[in-house]
C-alpha cells in the first residue's frame, strides 16, 4: 500500500509504469504497508484516485467532513494504512461490481484503518458498474486504527448527487 501524497509528485517509481519514472533528484516512493495479494487483478485507469477498470467499475469522489481523524502509517503517530486513493485502486484491481467494491473497501478500512488524505476528512464515493450504483461514505473510527463506513444503493431509475 502506497502513501497518499496530494501534491506533486504523488508517486515516484516503476511499480505503476514508466510514467512515474524518477526524475533527477526524486526518490522512489516507499510502501507504508501490505495487504495479501490476490491471484488475479484487473487493469484500470487512475489519476489521483482510481477511475475505471476493465469491467466498467467506476468511481467518483467527494471529500466529506468527519468528526474522527487518523494519521497515515509512516508519519509520526500514524495508525491507519488506507486512504481513499489507495482503496479505490485496490478495489479496481480486485473486483468487477460496485457491490463487491463497497464490501471490499469497507472491510479493508475496518481491518487496516482509514485516514483522510487531506489531514483527516472523511470521503464519499460514487461507486457504479453497468448494473447498479452505490454511495459509499467512510471515515476513521475514534481509535484511528479502523473505520466507520456506510453504503446505500441508488435505486434503479434514480440519480444521486454528491456535492464536493
Amino acid at each position: 500500500i502506497w502513501p497518499d501524497y496530494e501534491s506533486y509528485p504523488r508517486f515516484v517509481g516503476l511499480s505503476r509504469g514508466s510514467t512515474y519514472t524518477p526524475l533527477a533528484g526524486q526518490v522512489n516512493t516507499r510502501p507504508i504497508g501490505e495487504i495479501p495479494q490476490v491471484a488475479h487483478t484487473y487493469a484500470y485507469f487512475e489519476a489521483n484516485y482510481g477511475i475505471q477498470n476493465e469491467c466498467q467499475l467506476m468511481f467518483g469522489e467527494s471529500t466529506a467532513s468527519a468528526i474522527f481523524t487518523a494519521i497515515a502509517i509512516g508519519k509520526p503517530n500514524g495508525t491507519a494504512l488506507l486512504s481513499v486513493n489507495e482503496m479505490t485502486r485496490v478495489a479496481l484491481e480486485r473486483v468487477c461490481s460496485a457491490r463487491e467494491a463497497v464490501e471490499l473497501m469497507g472491510a479493508l478500512a475496518v481491518e487496516h484503518g482509514f485516514y483522510g488524505a487531506d489531514g483527516g476528512a472523511g470521503e464519499t464515493l460514487m461507486v457504479g458498474d453497468p448494473k447498479e450504483a452505490f454511495i459509499f461514505h467512510v471515515l476513521s473510527d475514534p481509535s484511528g486504527r479502523s473505520a466507520i463506513w456506510a453504503a446505500q444503493r441508488v435505486p434503479d431509475n434514480h440519480v444521486a448527487v454528491i456535492a464536493n
